[in-house]
């Protein structure tokens, strides 16, 4: 059975305050506008659909059938824009060290699921060797 935007929400606020440090909540998990780039996510009977659009052009369209898979989607999501928000659009580091960044993002997934935090690292780990070529 699927859970209510409602459940999901509440949900992922939960998850906004183990991560919030500044004192103050903002949740990271908003399913919003912003800017010219917008989300929407659709309760269906059978699960979960996502569609990210630009420019009123829809670009992704992602189904989950479960909701632990659709919360570690949008986790995911999150925490990248966290990180690379803070380090790289301040422009507090220059150079794009991806190690650290995948290190910085699995701490804070850890925060909310191991299991999902070291799935994404793994992942990230694999990118690097295939795709980006780098070596351990």
């Amino acid at each position: 059975m699927t859970e209510s935007l409602e459940q999901l929400q509440r949900t992922l606020d939960e998850y906004s305050l183990l991560l919030d440090s500044s004192g103050k909540y903002n949740s990271f998990f908003q399913i919003k506008k912003k800017g010219e780039m917008s989300r929407r996510l659709l309760v269906t009977n059978t699960g979960y659909e996502i569609t990210l659009s630009e420019r009123a052009q829809s670009y992704l369209l992602k189904d989950f059938s479960d909701k632990h898979e659709l919360l570690n989607w949008l986790t995911t999501d999150a925490v990248k824009a966290m990180v690379f928000e803070c380090k790289y659009k301040s422009k507090i580091c220059p150079s794009v060290d991806f190690d650290k960044i995948y290190l910085e993002q699995k701490e804070l997934m850890q925060m909310i699921n191991d299991e999902w935090a070291r799935r994404y690292y793994a992942e990230c780990m694999e990118y690097m060797k295939n795709v980006l070529k780098f070596t351990d």
